[in-house]
């Protein structure tokens, strides 16, 4: 049955069942009134939008005393099992004259109406729903009930109080529970609130979209499917690219398409690519996205499209120089722990200010982390001219010890060998000069760092042999600090 800008009245019984090829009552710009003692029943419809009934253009029921309905077996393909009403304005618009069910005497509060509403076994899409409306906010505008517009809403044909006449049943439940979940609306807002709306985007990376429907009763709005006009999205992610390098923020607008608008601007925060990756346009499309960088090494450096991510041998040091991207070997750097038995690759998915941070020590920085933070300087008296916190005090101790061991023993060495005229080419002294020569020029043993004795030797001794070397060089350095 199809009405349209006439009302209709209905008495005594009517009863609307198996119609299977469209909705048993579409209403349009009109209302359709049950008088007092009407029992009405929609059993075993079906439709597109409402399975027994639906409103277009505010139409609306209007209910009197002692009035019954029955709504059981409905279909819906889209929305509302039972009753779908769509209204048109914004509801800041409407007043409780506007709500899709209505008491002829309107000075009635809906849990005295003295009507019964019984809804059973109706669904749309495919889920339990008994109805779904634009919006029911006019409805929680009727008195009666709690103060707190958002109780009034949780509570809209969900009218049952003990000892009243008002009854709204859905599926042999009358709990608040079971009625709310029956109730759907278009989307009356979005979570976060509005403090919240910036998300954080690597360009070319699916990111997260951290956006939740709410219907009028504020709980998540299952009947919504997200679409974008632009990128494919999956799984509630959005890809986002910058059109140009300098570009550090975009926005997103967010609207649903539906009878009543609600829009927002969500803000985007371009994140700068991993170290490994560039800013550059694909040959897929000309926006920019972070993109492996070409400078890769197998066993040292390497990147993955896919996962946006790259990784470097540990002992290496990664970094902008001169404005480029490089990378190399770095003593400086934290390195290998010696009981591991094979290579570790660190995975870039930092900055490269969090990657010096975690891989140079707390005292350096800069390229190869060769670079003394403040108040720090190089130490004369180590090899690897390590950096140490600056004092103003002076170590008396440290001090003799140094000026003894790496000057006056070179000294005094160098002065015996004046005095002495002992022969550097020839004689006793030649091969230990030769071996001291040899020593100083071989590189240490472990790579610095890079290369585990015990990877190599697999041995208990490994350390002594460590040791050994290492005594001997120093001893033919002269080096004892």
């Amino acid at each position: 049955m199809y009405v349209d800008t006439v009302p209709v009245v209905f008495n005594e019984s009517v009863t609307f069942q198996d119609n299977r090829f469209g909705t048993a009552l579409v209403v349009s710009v009109s209302k359709v009134s049950f008088m007092p003692y009407t029992i009405a029943e929609f059993m075993n419809n079906a439709g597109m939008n409402g399975g027994a009934i639906a409103l277009y253009s505010s139409a609306f029921i209007e209910i009197s005393r002692n009035t019954s309905f029955l709504f059981e077996g409905n279909k819906a393909r889209n929305h509302g099992g039972a009753i779908y009403a769509e209204s048109f304005g914004t509801s800041l618009e409407k007043t409780s004259l506007d709500c899709l069910i209505r008491y002829k005497n309107v000075t009635v509060v809906p849990s005295k109406w003295s009507t019964t509403f019984n809804f059973s076994n109706n669904t749309a899409n495919l889920r339990n729903n008994s109805i779904y409306a634009s919006t029911i906010k006019p409805c929680a505008l009727l008195s009666g009930y709690a103060d707190d517009i958002n109780e009034r809403l949780m509570n809209v044909f969900c009218w049952n109080k003990e000892e009243e006449d008002s009854v709204w049943e859905y599926n042999s439940d009358r709990s608040q529970s079971a009625c709310m979940s029956q109730i759907q609306t278009d989307i009356a807002s979005f979570n976060p609130d509005k403090s919240d709306r910036v998300i954080n985007v690597m360009p070319g990376k699916p990111a997260k979209l951290e956006i939740q429907p709410l219907n009028d009763q504020n709980s998540n709005d299952e009947n919504v499917t997200i679409h974008n006009d632009y990128y494919y999205i999956s799984d509630n992610t959005v890809l986002v690219y910058p059109t140009n390098k300098t570009d550090v923020t975009g926005m997103i607008h967010v609207e649903a398409v539906q009878q009543n608008i609600v829009q927002f601007d969500l803000k985007v925060v371009f994140e700068d690519c991993h170290p490994g990756l560039t800013k550059k346009s694909t040959t897929e499309h000309p926006y920019l996205q972070c993109t492996c960088s070409p400078y890769t090494k197998a066993g040292i450096f390497s990147c993955n499209n896919e996962t946006f991510t790259a990784e470097l041998l540990q002992g290496y040091w990664i970094g902008n120089y001169n404005g480029e991207l490089v990378y190399g070997h770095c003593i400086s750097c934290k390195t290998l722990n010696h009981t591991q038995q094979v290579p570790v690759h660190i995975k870039l998915n930092q900055t490269l200010d969090e990657f010096q941070w975690n891989h140079c020590s707390s005292q350096s920085g800069g390229v190869l982390c060769n670079q003394c933070n403040d108040k720090h300087a190089p130490a004369i008296s180590y090899d690897k001219f390590k950096c140490v916190k600056c004092t103003h005090t002076v170590d008396p101790a440290g001090v003799s010890i140094f000026v003894i061991c790496d000057v006056l023993l070179p000294l005094v060495y160098l002065i015996a060998v004046y005095i002495f005229d002992v022969p550097l080419t020839s004689g006793l002294f030649h091969g230990p000069i030769l071996l001291c020569q040899l020593v100083s020029s071989i590189v240490l043993l472990d790579g610095g760092g890079i290369i585990a004795f015990n990877s190599l030797y697999n041995s208990s001794g490994a350390d002594m042999l460590q040791r050994a070397y290492t005594g001997l060089y120093d001893s033919f350095n002269l080096y004892f600090a």
